[in-house]
């Protein structure tokens, strides 16, 4: 029978890393919030006329771009909070994971009330493309 044994080496940190790890999923979760949301939807004025209005902020559009804020806010703050508190990369991080996904997925609007209660435009469609459900 061989013998086991357990190797374990403690000089090498792997904070960095995993911070890495987290910022990197983080960006695809909150790249992928926003490109769902905003597939399909114009805001309902362009960027040069929200300064010619002097409308900067048009809530029932902009509230979609509150929960990616959110998200990159834990994102970015989150990591240093805790790690300079002490706690361990290897139970800080996950934590950090599971709160910055969380703003991803469940702060509102859901997607569903974006899409019915929203203030966006819809696009036209291309020319000469085929209609699905208006008849001519």
């Amino acid at each position: 029978m061989t013998g086991v044994f357990q190797f374990r080496d403690d000089t090498t940190d792997y904070t960095g890393g995993l911070v890495l790890a987290h910022g990197l999923i983080a960006f695809i979760a909150i790249a992928v919030r926003t490109i769902a949301y905003l597939a399909g939807h114009l805001p309902p004025i362009s960027f040069v006329g929200r300064f010619a209005t002097r409308r900067w902020i048009i809530p029932g559009y902009d509230a979609m771009f509150v929960a990616p804020l959110a998200a990159l806010l834990v994102a970015l703050a989150l990591p240093q909070l805790l790690l300079t508190t002490g706690i361990p990369a290897v139970f800080a991080v996950p934590f950090i994971f599971a709160v910055t996904i969380w703003c991803c997925i469940g702060l509102r609007p859901t997607i569903v009330e974006w899409h019915y209660t929203g203030h966006f435009r819809i696009p036209m469609g291309r020319p000469g493309a085929r209609q699905l459900f208006v008849r001519a």
